[in-house]
């Protein structure tokens, strides 16, 4: 887990952000990357805005989760095919 890596509770970024939710939030982020410069790229904190959603979320498995790292494992990638 990302407390792993801090000292402290207090040293954790996401922790001390977190600590400010609202009670029905989600300990998660979201990120939405524009595809152009025109447009705006977004973080949410609590969750992902589903308005940028175009199918459901699906989660993936970390390797080595309490070494604090997000590490995924990749079996094969394909370009253009």
């Amino acid at each position: 887990s990302l407390d792993s890596l801090a000292l402290t509770p207090e040293f954790s970024f996401f922790h001390v952000l977190s600590s400010g939710f609202p009670p029905e939030a989600k300990p998660h982020f979201g990120v939405y990357l524009a595809r152009h410069d025109d447009l705006k790229s977004e973080i949410s904190f609590g969750g992902a805005n589903p308005a940028y959603l175009d199918s459901s979320v699906s989660w993936s498995h970390v390797i080595h989760a309490d070494m604090g790292h997000w590490q995924i494992g990749i079996k094969n990638v394909y370009v253009n095919g």
